[in-house]
Formats: C-alpha cells, sequence, structure tokens
C-alpha cells in the first residue's frame, strides 16, 4: 500500500490523500511538477496536483524508454497502460484528469528544455492527447479569474 498523507477535504469525505512528491519523484521532476502545474494555472486550466505527481512518477518507473525523450508514442503508451499499471501497481487510484496534467508536463517539459534529443515537437506530443482521448488543450487566450476587460 502507498505511503499517504492525509490532508482536510471538502465534500462527502472528511479526509482526502494526496501524494506526496517527495515520496515519488527527484528533485528535478519534482521541478517538472512544479512547472507544469504553473503552466497549467497560465492557461486557465487546474489539474490535480496529485494526477501530475502520478504521470511523473509513472513515466519515471517506465523504464523502457530514455529519462527526458518523449515522443508522441511514449505519451499514446503513458495515457493507455503505464499510468494505469503504475496506479495498480502502487495501490493509487487513477486520477480523472490523466489527459490534463499529461498535456501540462509535457507543455512544462517542451518550455522548460526538459526534452532529450530525439523527443518529438510539442504539436507532435499533444496529438495522442487529442486523437485517443478527445482531449481539448486550454484555450491560451482565455482570461485569467478577476482580469479587467479591455
Amino acid at each position: 500500500m502507498v505511503q499517504m498523507t492525509i490532508h482536510p477535504g471538502s465534500g462527502d469525505s472528511d479526509v482526502r490523500q494526496r501524494l506526496v512528491p517527495r515520496e515519488w519523484l527527484d528533485r528535478d521532476h519534482r521541478r517538472l511538477r512544479s512547472s507544469a502545474l504553473e503552466v497549467a494555472l497560465a492557461h486557465g486550466a487546474r489539474p490535480s496536483p496529485d494526477s501530475v505527481t502520478v504521470v511523473l512518477a509513472a513515466r519515471v518507473w517506465c523504464d523502457e524508454f530514455p529519462p527526458g525523450l518523449w515522443t508522441a508514442e511514449i505519451v499514446r503508451q503513458l495515457l493507455w497502460l503505464d499510468i494505469g499499471t503504475w496506479c495498480d501497481e502502487f495501490d493509487v487510484d487513477l486520477p480523472h484528469d490523466v489527459p490534463l496534467a499529461m498535456w501540462a508536463v509535457v507543455t512544462a517539459a517542451h518550455a522548460g528544455g526538459h526534452l532529450a534529443p530525439g523527443s518529438q515537437d510539442l504539436a507532435e506530443l499533444l496529438a495522442p492527447l487529442v486523437d485517443s482521448s478527445g482531449f481539448r488543450p486550454p484555450d491560451r487566450g482565455r482570461r485569467r479569474r478577476g482580469a479587467a476587460a479591455s
């Protein structure tokens, strides 16, 4: 069973379980996790922090591909196989917003120069999210809440 930190939550449950990134990710991947959450917020999206942790933990766990290499094939394999397998292996609930979390991770990795040589361009990396899951990337032109209308 996975060790989790319990934090007060909302809704019908008295507690909400959250993954502790330090238990699953090295320093570089925790930085990428933070960048992914920042990129998402900048685009008006809010993936679950746990979902971003799951995407990165599954990517690190799957040692079939070199670290830092991102291709459409890897994105598709993570989306349809590795993330679910990782969640089963470590007894973690499969997050509901994996495509959004994957979009945030891939976009942040691209923007931050975290892609290894041989990685595909951003449009190619995002294509499996659109064609396999029906995901629609957040609108870059979306105004942030509270922003003044021009």
